[in-house]
C-alpha cells in the first residue's frame, strides 16, 4: 500500500511537470508571434511612410518644375514684347484703328494667361516636328497632370523709391508726394502713433519718408534738419546698426528703415519699387489705388482727395475708360484721365499730373509670380525679371 502511494505521487509529479513545460512552450510561442507581428507591423508602417514621403517628394519636384516652366514662358513672352508691339501696330494700321486706342504693351503682357493648359498645347503642337515622340508624349502628359499659373506686374506702374533721393529734384519731389499720399491714408494713422516691435515709430508720414531718403542718400545728415544725425534712430536699438547710404538691394530692405514694421511693409511692398529711377507712373499698368494716389498728389486742394476717392462717379468713369466693362483691355491714358477729372470737376494741376503719369509703355522691369500644384504639393516662385538683359534680379521659392 505504501509503495502504491509513492508510485501515485511520482506519476502526479510527472504529469504536473509536463503541464508546466507545455505552458512555458505556449508562452514562448505567443511571445514570439507577438514580437514577429510587431516587427512586421513596424516594417509595414515604415514602408508606407517611406512610400508617402517619396510620393510627396515627387509631387513637390513636379510642382516646382511646373511653376518654373510657367515662369520661364512668361519671361519669354516679356522678353519678346517688342515684337508683339510691332505686330499690334501693323494689325491696327491694317484695320484703321487709332494708335491711342491700342492698349499699352505692358498692360497687354500682364493679362495674357500663362498656365499648364497653354504649356500642354505648346508641347503638343511641336510633336510632329520632334523625332522623339515618346518624350513629347511624356511632357504633354506631365502638363496635363499638374496645375500651374504665372502672373506678372509691371514695376513701372509703382512708386519709385530711388527717385526720392537719387534723381532730378523735380522727380524726387513727385515721388515723395506720391508716397506721402499713400501713407496719409487715415487707415494707416495708427502706425504713426504706436511703437513697432523695435520699440519706436515714425511720428508722421513725412518723418518716415525722410527716413527712407536718409537710408539711400550719401550724406550723414538727417533729412529735414541741418545738424541732425540720421543714425540716431538706430543707435538706441537692442542691436544697433547704421543707415545704408546706398540704393536698396530689395524691397524687403524697407523693414530696416525707421518707422516701418511688418504690417506697414506688407502694404508698401505692393505699391513701391526699387527698380526704376523715374518718378513717373505708367498709367497703363498702375492699379486703381496707385492711380488714386497719383491723382491726389496733383490736386490743388489737398483736402479734396478723400472726397474724390469716395465719389462713385469717378470710379465708374475710370472703369469704363479702362475697358473693364467690355473687352477687358486697358485703354486709359493721360488725356483720357484729364477728361474724366474735368467731367466731374476735380481741381488738379495739369502740369503736376503730367509729371506724375506717363503714357509710355515701358517693358523693362516686371515682377513675376508662378504657382505649381500637384496633389497636396504646392510651390510658389517670385522673381524680378529684367527684359533687356534677360536676367532675374530677384528669385525666391516657397
Amino acid at each position: 500500500m505504501h509503495a502504491l502511494k509513492i508510485h501515485f505521487f511520482k506519476r502526479k509529479r510527472q504529469l504536473s511537470n509536463k503541464d508546466s513545460q507545455r505552458g512555458v512552450a505556449l508562452l514562448i510561442v505567443i511571445t514570439t508571434i507577438t514580437l514577429v507581428g510587431s516587427a512586421v507591423a513596424e516594417l509595414q508602417f515604415n514602408t508606407r511612410v517611406d512610400l508617402q514621403l517619396a510620393i510627396n517628394a515627387r509631387d513637390t519636384v513636379q510642382a516646382e518644375y511646373a511653376a518654373l516652366s510657367a515662369m520661364r514662358v512668361r519671361a519669354l513672352l516679356l522678353k519678346n514684347g517688342r515684337l508683339l508691339e510691332q505686330g499690334m501696330q501693323k494689325v491696327a494700321q491694317s484695320m484703321g484703328i487709332e494708335s491711342s486706342l491700342i492698349p499699352p504693351l505692358g498692360s497687354l503682357l500682364t493679362i495674357v494667361p500663362i498656365n499648364c493648359s497653354l504649356l500642354s498645347a505648346i508641347t503638343k503642337s511641336i510633336e510632329d516636328n520632334n523625332i522623339d515622340q515618346a518624350k513629347d508624349d511624356e511632357e504633354n502628359q506631365f502638363f496635363n497632370s499638374v496645375e500651374c499659373i504665372s502672373t506678372c506686374n509691371s514695376e513701372h506702374g509703382k512708386i519709385s523709391l530711388p527717385a526720392m533721393a537719387l534723381s532730378h529734384p523735380s522727380n524726387a519731389v513727385s515721388a515723395q508726394q506720391q508716397l506721402l499720399g499713400l501713407l496719409s491714408d487715415p487707415k494707416l494713422e495708427h502706425y504713426f502713433q504706436e511703437d513697432s516691435q523695435r520699440g519706436n515709430h515714425a511720428e508722421s508720414p513725412a518723418e518716415l519718408i525722410n527716413a527712407i531718403i536718409d537710408w539711400i542718400d550719401t550724406d550723414k545728415v538727417q533729412t529735414g534738419t541741418q545738424v541732425g544725425d540720421e543714425d540716431r534712430y538706430y543707435s538706441y536699438l537692442r542691436d544697433p546698426y547704421r543707415t545704408k547710404n546706398a540704393p536698396f538691394d530689395s524691397v524687403a530692405e524697407l523693414m530696416l528703415v525707421h518707422g516701418i514694421n511688418d504690417e506697414l511693409y506688407d502694404i508698401l511692398k505692393k505699391r513701391v519699387t526699387i527698380y526704376k529711377t523715374s518718378s513717373q507712373i505708367e498709367i497703363g499698368t498702375a492699379d486703381d489705388i496707385t492711380l488714386a494716389i497719383g491723382i491726389c498728389s496733383a490736386l490743388t486742394e489737398p483736402g479734396y482727395c478723400s472726397t474724390l476717392l469716395g465719389t462713385p462717379v469717378f470710379w465708374t468713369a475710370l472703369n469704363e475708360m479702362r475697358g473693364q466693362n467690355s473687352s477687358g483691355l486697358i485703354t486709359l491714358n493721360v488725356t483720357i484721365l484729364k477728361t474724366i477729372l474735368d467731367s466731374i470737376g476735380v481741381p488738379y494741376d495739369e502740369k503736376i499730373l503730367g509729371q506724375t503719369f506717363t503714357d509710355r509703355a515701358s517693358t523693362t522691369w516686371y515682377s513675376i509670380e508662378a504657382e505649381g500644384i500637384n496633389g497636396n504639393a504646392r510651390s510658389i516662385m517670385r522673381s524680378i525679371y529684367q527684359t533687356q538683359e534677360d536676367q532675374y534680379y530677384y528669385f525666391h521659392v516657397e
